[in-house]
């Protein structure tokens, strides 16, 4: 049995199939507790870029899984004892009622907004930004928010987002009202990095410009917080080739993918991830030319 443990239930999206709303365990020092924003359906068929008709429903299927894809909301709260971290923010009120319940789940964990320190974010992307402003005013009111220039340099060129529609257009509104009402705490960093002690930034381009993961570590104890590498883990893993149409460039997405992922399956130190079903955590093993992902609940090895 792995060494995770469930907290106090808490239910939080409306949703048929309701979801425990936040879960702590202990990285060496560090407690981490995933906490979920909620769950969207997402026609992922519609989506994924390399699958064959008729492969996206048959793994689904295999896999006790159903069609559109109920896709969890992650975001990773990490307590150094010094330090409180958010690592991405959900999706706030940006895409309706399914998602925004981050601060319900914060405070279900012990915490309230204002004991934040960092918000370190994956990417600009909505849905990892959209819950830190409520109202037009901060919900983290003492956070440093960071972001790779990458992102900022890409997501607040007005040139960029010009022609944006949809949830494009969306990722561009988000990035420049957090850039916004967070300008005066925004910070920028260049990955690799080491954005403090125990947590370091990771270059993971391909779904955005600046998309980037943090490896979180203690006491030798490491833990990966995969961002949105992975959206799609019933097909993804065994198929690192298969890409998002949400991927900025696909092709980069694809090796930045397969590179982290064989470094997880290598390395066997944990790994997280913003759409993984809660609780979003476990390890990674290679199978063939794909990887096969080990949920916490039946992981084997101890952090």
């Amino acid at each position: 049995m792995s060494a995770l443990s469930e907290d106090s239930a808490v239910e939080t999206a409306p949703h048929e199939h309701d979801q425990t709303g936040h879960w702590t365990w202990l990285l060496g020092d560090f407690k981490v507790t995933t906490l979920n924003d909620g769950s969207l359906e997402v026609p992922v068929e519609q989506y994924l870029d390399g699958p064959k008709p008729g492969e996206v429903e048959a793994a689904f299927k295999a896999a006790s899984s159903e069609l559109p894809m109920e896709m969890s909301d992650n975001a990773f709260l990490i307590d150094t004892g010094e330090k409180v971290i958010l690592v991405d923010a959900g999706g706030g009120n940006l895409y309706g009622p399914t998602l925004g319940h981050l601060q319900e789940n914060l405070a279900a964990a012990g915490y309230r907004p204002e004991q934040v320190d960092l918000v370190l974010l994956t990417h600009l992307h909505g849905d990892h930004s959209g819950g830190l402003i409520v109202d037009d005013k901060k919900v983290f009111p003492n956070a440093e928010v960071y972001a790779s220039q990458a992102d900022f340099d890409y997501f607040l060129d007005p040139d960029n987002g010009a022609e944006s529609e949809g949830l494009e257009a969306v990722n561009f509104s988000a990035a420049k009202k957090t850039f916004s009402i967070y300008e005066d705490r925004i910070e920028s960093f260049e990955a690799p990095a080491q954005i403090m002690p125990g947590i370091r930034a990771i270059p993971a381009p391909g779904h955005s410009p600046g998309h980037t993961v943090f490896m979180v570590e203690s006491e030798g104890q490491k833990l990966l917080l995969m961002g949105d590498l992975v959206h799609v883990p019933q097909m993804q893993f065994a198929h690192p080739e298969y890409s998002m149409e949400f991927d900025l460039n696909e092709d980069q997405g694809e090796v930045t993918r397969k590179t982290l992922l064989d470094d997880a399956a290598e390395q066997h130190f944990w790994v997280a991830g913003a759409h993984l079903p809660f609780p979003a955590t476990g390890h990674i093993q290679s199978k063939g030319t794909g990887f096969v992902y080990l949920p916490a609940e039946s992981a084997a090895s101890k952090p």
